[in-house]
């Protein structure tokens, strides 16, 4: 009977750092930069990478950042362990192969990434094209081939993302202006 009872415990707290995790806000934010100009900045709640089998990896959060100074805006996933497979280089930059599934539809795309050694972030070449995808959709998926060979995803429920990207963006056009 005990055993049960932590089980129930155990599973109704995973239910509430679930939820919690999925419906919390975009964070936006403001910072001077060197060069004077304001950069804005948002950034979707973290999620965990899940594996094929189901397990979540604390350790290998995930969240999408948009991000604008002037006319300069940049959107990407920022990571926090590099422990992708890239499939070769660009332009200085490796190239990382993905699956990125916007609510129903699945679509091939290429992240690049600085070579580093203990954080990655990760950027799309298509900005305008994600931001819109992220503010017209309602879940994202992103499947990410590890160095081990596996195949690990991260889903994102994107409530607040038009808010929060449409508000940062005119901002920045406001400053620019």
């Amino acid at each position: 009977m005990f055993c049960k009872a932590i089980k129930v415990i155990g599973i109704v707290g995973l239910m509430l750092v679930m939820s919690s995790t999925a419906f919390a806000e975009w964070e936006t934010i403001n910072k001077i930069e060197d060069s004077g100009e304001v950069g804005r900045y948002t950034f979707s709640p973290e999620v965990h990478a899940i594996g094929e089998d189901g397990f979540i990896y604390e350790t290998a959060d995930m969240q999408f950042s948009v991000s604008c100074t002037g006319n300069q805006v940049s959107t990407g996933i920022l990571v926090n362990s590099p422990r992708f497979r890239d499939t070769g280089m660009e332009h200085g930059y490796k190239v990382i192969d993905t699956q990125i599934k916007w609510d129903n539809k699945t679509e091939s795309r290429k992240l690049y990434q600085k070579p580093a050694f203990m954080k990655a972030n990760l950027y799309f070449k298509e900005v305008h094209e994600i931001n819109d995808k992220l503010k017209t959709s309602g879940t994202v998926k992103l499947t990410m081939k590890w160095i081990d060979g596996e195949q690990r995803y991260y889903e994102l429920k994107l409530d607040g993302a038009d808010a929060a990207i449409s508000k940062i963006l005119k901002k920045c056009r406001n400053d620019y202006e």
